[in-house]
Parts: C-alpha cells; structure tokens; sequence
C-alpha cells in the first residue's frame, strides 16, 4: 500500500491531493482532485458535523466490496453516516457491460451500508460510450474531464479541461500494471516489444475478473 505522503507529493499545491483510479481519499481541509473518468465512476460525500470530506474512484478491476473501509474508517474518525450530505454517484457508461455492471455493484454495495436513500444519481451513467477513438471536440460527451471536491464544505465542481498531471500519472500507473502482466506472461519482454495492438490482446483478458481493494488515505 502507497504511503500517505506519497500521495500528498503528487502535487506541490498544499491544499490540493491528487486521487488516482482504485483510491479513495477523506480530508477536512484538502482539495481532492481526480482525473477525468467515463467507464469508472467517482463516489463522493460530506459530513457538515465533522466536516470531513471523502471522494473515491472506482473502476472495474476495483473489489467494491472494500467500499465498506470507507464508511468503516468514517466511523472511526467520529462520522455518524446518517449525517453524510452531498453523497454522489457520477460517471460509468450503462452499455458497457463491465462498466454496468461494476455500478450494479456500488448500487448494491452502498444499499448494504445503509446510505442508498442519500446518494445523489443524477450524474450517474450519463455519457455513454463511443465506438474507437472520439473526437476531441466532442469528447465531454463521453468523459468528464475530472474534477475536484472541496472537503471543506463537500462542493465540487468539474474541470473545464483535462488536468494532465493527473492523467500522466494515471497513464503511469496503468502502464506499470500492463508491465508485470506482459513479465509475468513473458518473461524477459518489456512491454516496449509489442504493439499497442498486442498489449490490449495480452492484458484485457488477464484483467477480466482480477480485482484490487480500495486504498483509502485520510490526509
């Protein structure tokens, strides 16, 4: 597990936290950013009481089952859930099967914790997906560009434009992931000997159901 202030150095801004694919971040007094997402989903919330702040990003290699650690370590840090406001669903592409589906499984997931009633949908599954590459004029139609939630006070608002330094770093993270996959399937290979072709042939059925737990930072 990734060191908090690993996290908290990926940006020199002290009042902003950058939050890649597969975390979750919870804070009183940061600003947690998040790079854009369309298939994954983003899950956001804000306790007025404590004043603490969380916000996640979901995708489908992530166990949703460890959604339960957020509300878990909200408990510890003196949350009452029934005090949650401004909880949010947003992104996820509903024909996509894999997409759909690991939002049927937050659905579930957060009617086990009890919060369901307070969770917002209205961003939820609204861009769909497009067959190859969109254009890029038209690309908001299918990505939010990301975003950034003020745990201060739970607002968020989203980016105008993409915000490269998160999307790098995301890149770097998948790119390390299609790595040991690629050693692992050939030993000896660097995934700079294939193909973008050949990476997605070799590592899309490795991912289907491999899942990761949530890491979950409270910076």
């Amino acid at each position: 597990m990734a060191l908090v202030s690993h996290v908290t150095a990926r940006t020199t801004q002290p009042d902003v936290v950058i939050m890649l694919q597969k975390e979750c971040i919870i804070s009183k007094t940061k600003k947690i950013s998040v790079g854009s997402f369309g298939p994954c989903y983003v899950l956001t919330g804000h306790d007025p009481k404590t004043k603490y702040s969380f916000a996640a990003h979901i995708d489908d290699c992530t166990q949703v089952e460890t959604v339960s650690e957020i509300f878990n370590k909200l408990k510890e840090l003196g949350v009452d859930l029934n005090d949650l406001t401004d909880v949010k669903v947003m992104g996820g592409w509903k024909n996509v099967i894999e997409s759909a589906k690991w939002g049927t499984k937050l659905i579930e997931q957060l009617k086990n914790e009890g919060i369901y009633s307070k969770v917002n949908f209205s961003l939820f599954q609204k861009k769909q997906h497009c067959s190859g590459a969109p254009d890029l004029s038209k690309v908001k139609e299918f990505y939010f560009l990301g975003g950034q939630l003020n745990s201060e006070n739970g607002v968020s608002q989203f980016f105008t434009k993409s915000w490269m330094k998160i999307e790098n770093l995301q890149d770097e993270v998948c790119t390390k992931i299609e790595q040991e996959i690629i050693q692992e399937k050939f030993p000896g290979k660097k995934r700079e000997d294939f193909s973008f072709e050949d990476i997605q042939k070799i590592v899309s059925p490795y991912l289907v159901g491999k899942e990761y737990p949530l890491q979950i930072f409270v910076v």
